[in-house]
C-alpha cells in the first residue's frame, strides 16, 4: 500500500494537542475563539464607558459591563498562558516552518513501512507497540509515545483501506506479538 500526503495545518493542530484531556482542549479552544471578539467588545465598552462620563447624553450603559468582559479576558488569557506551546498561532509557525511543504510517502506492507520525507527511512512493526486514532489522524506508537509515525486517515483515500491498514496494523503490532 502506498500513500503519500502532506500534514494540513487542522491535522498538526490535533496531533500535537492529542495528549489533552476532552476537559482541557474544550478549554484551549474556547478560549483561543473568545480571545479576539472579548478583547473588541472589551475595548468598545470601555470607550462607550468613558464617553457617557464626558458626555451625559451618549447611551446608559452598566458600569459593571466594561468589568466582566475584562474579566472574562483575562481567565482566557491567563488559561492560554498556561499552555503557550499548545497554543494555535504557535503551533501554526511550527507548522509553516517544520511540515507545511514537506510531501510523504510511505509504502506500507508486511515486512514494514519505508517512508520518505527529508530522509528515506525503513521500519519494521516490531518497532510499535500499538495503534490508535483520533478524529483525522492514525498514530503508530513506540511505547507511550503518539508521535512515532502520524498518518492523516485522509491520506488512505477511502474506508476499505482504512479498515485494510488497521487490520494489517493490528496484527502486526499486538495478534502476531502474543505467544
Amino acid at each position: 500500500m502506498r500513500i503519500e500526503f502532506k500534514y494540513r495545518l487542522d491535522e498538526w493542530l490535533e496531533w500535537k494537542r492529542a495528549n489533552l484531556s476532552a476537559v482541557r482542549l474544550f478549554l484551549l479552544e474556547t478560549a483561543e475563539a473568545a480571545e479576539i471578539p472579548l478583547s473588541i467588545l472589551s475595548s468598545s465598552s470601555i470607550v462607550i464607558f468613558l464617553i457617557r462620563y464626558w458626555n451625559s447624553s451618549a447611551p446608559m450603559m452598566s458600569g459593571w459591563v466594561p468589568g466582566i468582559l475584562l474579566t472574562l479576558l483575562a481567565i482566557a488569557e491567563l488559561y492560554l498562558s498556561r499552555v503557550p506551546d499548545l497554543r494555535k498561532k504557535v503551533l501554526k509557525k511550527e507548522w509553516k516552518r517544520w511540515c507545511a511543504r514537506l510531501e510523504y510517502k510511505l509504502d506500507i506492507n508486511e515486512n514494514g513501512i519505508v517512508f520518505n520525507s527529508i530522509h528515506c527511512n525503513r521500519t519494521t512493526w516490531n518497532r510499535y507497540t500499538r495503534v490508535f486514532q483520533t478524529k483525522r489522524l492514525l498514530m503508530l506508537c513506540e511505547g507511550d509515545r503518539p508521535d512515532v509515525l502520524v498518518i492523516p486517515k485522509r491520506a488512505l483515500g477511502s474506508k476499505e483501506r482504512l479498515d485494510e491498514f488497521l487490520e494489517l496494523a493490528y496484527r502486526k503490532t499486538v495478534l502476531e506479538r502474543c505467544p
